[in-house]
């Protein structure tokens, strides 16, 4: 470690905390004002990831139907499908699979005589963060 003396002389100093520095430093740019980079405080949770979704999570704000849905449409499914699946109707499913379509979580495409339901990217991504 290197200890360097600088003047001020009238020119001020300007701190700066950094999330890349582990002590304090100083540039060695003499023609500017001091400038002293220090380590800034609670850089130990600055990477850290938000805690993970959970199921019940999810559950608990769309509901255990919607969330089984969901849950079921990693693969794509018609209405009917999931409705023998479920053991509900299909225009049970149907509002369901509306409502979840009408947020963003699924998306549907014409199969034949079908309409397919699943997953679009920002339901996977609720999904998958659990």
């Amino acid at each position: 470690m290197t200890t360097r003396v600088v003047a001020a002389e009238g020119r001020g100093l300007t701190l700066v905390p950094t999330m890349f520095a582990n002590r304090a430093s100083v540039p060695s740019e003499l023609d500017e004002p001091p400038l002293i980079l220090y380590s800034a405080r609670g850089q130990g949770v600055m990477w850290q990831t938000e805690n993970p979704v959970t199921v019940a999570a999810v559950s608990a704000l769309l509901g255990r139907t919607r969330t089984a849905l969901l849950l079921a449409l990693a693969e794509p499914a018609s209405s009917t499908e999931l409705g023998l699946r479920f053991g509900v109707s299909a225009s049970a499913v149907n509002q369901h699979l509306r409502a979840l379509r009408d947020g963003g979580l699924v998306t549907s495409t014409r199969y034949g005589h079908s309409m397919l339901y699943f997953r679009s990217e920002l339901g996977a991504a609720l999904i998958d963060h659990h």
